[in-house]
């Protein structure tokens, strides 16, 4: 297995060399950029004109920030950051930095002698939904990742924290959960119905992972990445004992291209795991969940204007809205696309269930609360249990 070494910035330059001569240095704290080929060492930096060297750039370095370093043998691998950030050297947490997980990637996709972009185009990744004998809801759906620095956002949206647990449904060749575990440094999860994705995820997680343990101060957290569908409920617990969900349902995959005559959607059965999450768990999507119902604030504007009284339990769930930039997505790169984070709330129940209250001010039920999920199933509840009247749904928008 090859060493890994890194270069610490705040090094002075004459100091460099003996921090090359040792492979297990593990404070990976550096921000070094190779910026030329071989290079012939000057007097200063070397005893032998003869050598070979190699030139960085370190910010802060002296000398303009170039020093010259001997040529790193080819079984030495560098952990170098993908891209400059000005981001702080060190997570609180003390997991890996963005650029470093970015890095880890990269020394991954060398160890497996492939790119991410050509592992993605290949047949039994991209199109590979159309060949799950037995499972037609996903026969339409199609592969898509969304990108590091888009995921990196994300979790500051969501405010993911180190003690919480992370799920990716669909996570593909598990890109969010590896970059939620290694930078975050929580427990994160991954799903995925094709096998052909969840060996590559699994690929990757193996060599991004025989790297991390080459730096045992760093506070990372385990990745489950599992084989699996998100409607079968013998995955239940894996899916709802978790705090922040991604569930990528862009372009409506989860809704009208994966609906069946007579049976329920992905979509169905996502917003099923989310009203079983636990109150304060987010769950991200990339098309609103319109079959959830309205949100919290919109039913007591509704019950506020029709003369009923403000209740926390007129709904489960609010939900917010926000724009990632270009360059968010692989499938549509040249656009600004928008994500949505639901928000289970804090109802009455102290073992927190998730209710609906009728919005019919002549029901029963406008002021008891009932189950937000179906008796006996895990789906939402579409109609008032006493009045059977439909639920009120949220306006659909065209972007």
């Amino acid at each position: 297995m090859p060493s890994i070494i890194e270069i610490d910035s705040s090094s002075s330059s004459s100091s460099l060399p003996s921090l090359y001569q040792n492979p297990n240095y593990i404070d990976l704290t550096a921000t070094a950029y190779p910026i030329t080929g071989p290079q012939t060492p000057s007097s200063s930096n070397s005893s032998s004109s003869s050598s070979s060297c190699l030139q960085y750039r370190l910010p802060g370095a002296p000398g303009g920030g170039r020093v010259s370093l001997p040529e790193i043998p080819a079984e030495i691998e560098v952990l170098f950051p993908s891209c400059e950030s000005a981001e702080p050297k060190t997570n609180p947490a003390g997991a890996f930095t963005f650029d470093e997980f970015c890095s880890l990637w990269k020394n991954a996709e060398n160890r497996m002698g492939e790119s991410t972009e050509h592992m993605e185009h290949r047949k039994e990744v991209r199109h590979a939904n159309n060949n799950l004998p037995g499972l037609p809801n996903q026969l339409r759906a199609q592969y898509g990742r969304i990108t590091f620095s888009a995921m990196k956002k994300l979790f500051e949206l969501t405010r993911l924290s180190p003690e919480e647990i992370f799920l990716d449904i669909g996570h593909g060749i598990g890109n969010a959960p590896l970059q939620a575990g290694l930078t975050i440094g929580c427990e994160s999860r991954g799903i995925e119905v094709v096998s052909e994705r969840c060996d590559i995820s699994k690929r990757f997680q193996d060599a991004v992972f025989e790297q991390s343990e080459q730096f045992p101060s760093r506070n990372i957290g385990s990745v489950e990445l599992r084989n699996g569908d998100l409607t079968d409920s013998h995955q239940l617990p894996f899916m709802t004992d978790v705090d922040v969900v991604l569930y990528n349902n862009a372009n409506d995959i989860g809704t009208s291209r994966s609906a069946i005559k007579g049976k329920y959607s992905l979509d169905d059965y996502a917003g099923g795991i989310f009203a079983l999450l636990k109150p304060g768990a987010r769950m991200i999507t990339l098309t609103p969940m319109y079959h959830l119902g309205r949100s919290l604030v919109e039913e007591n504007a509704f019950r506020t204007k029709h003369g009923l009284n403000y209740s926390i339990d007129a709904s489960f769930f609010n939900y917010e809205e926000h724009r990632l930039p270009l360059n968010s997505t692989t499938w549509c790169p040249d656009r600004e696309i928008s994500a949505y984070i639901y928000t289970r709330c804090f109802q009455s129940d102290p073992e927190g269930s998730a209710f609906f209250l009728c919005s019919d001010k002549e029901c029963y039920a406008a002021n008891i609360p009932t189950a937000a999920i179906q008796r006996g199933k895990r789906l939402i509840q579409e109609n008032c249990v006493s009045c059977t009247k439909k639920r009120l749904t949220q306006i659909r928008r065209r972007n």
